[in-house]
């Protein structure tokens, strides 16, 4: 697919994007700015040091409204297949030497559709990238 400015997008999600660290996700959701969309939350947090990649997301459902791993399982393909085609805005607001840590939280008490849940997350990623250059989500922490 060839994007409008002519350069050509990878509609992947890599390894290297997922968010794995536990150090990592405990600092995004104790010490994140985050608003909510919902059915969705969106926490951010600029971390100073690089990782493998620019962006770096974790996707969360609850066990308390969703029993069934199958249903958790599902939102969450979901929400990490909308993000693998929306994420491109995000991708060069993020200074060098930084990774901007994603959190995306289902906060919704019932399954929904793909579409809905594709529409909620574009709409969240323009206006993460409307709060760029994610200044004020600087953490002063250093290894």
């Amino acid at each position: 697919m060839e994007a409008p400015s002519g350069h050509r997008h990878s509609y992947t999600f890599t390894k290297a994007e997922r968010l794995k660290s536990r150090k990592l996700i405990k600092a995004l959701f104790t010490e994140s700015a985050s608003f909510g969309l919902y059915p969705l939350r969106i926490l951010y947090r600029l971390h100073p040091e690089p990782q493998e990649a620019s962006v770096q997301v974790v996707v969360s459902v609850s066990k308390r409204r969703f029993k069934r791993a199958v249903d958790r399982n599902r939102i969450k393909r979901q929400l990490r297949e909308a993000y693998r085609h929306y994420k491109h805005p995000l991708l060069p607001l993020v200074p060098s030497g930084h990774t901007l840590l994603l959190g995306i939280v289902y906060t919704g008490k019932e399954a929904t559709t793909h579409n809905e849940i594709e529409a909620k997350l574009k709409k969240g990623i323009d206006r993460l990238s409307l709060k760029a250059p994610f200044s004020n989500t600087i953490s002063n922490e250093k290894k």
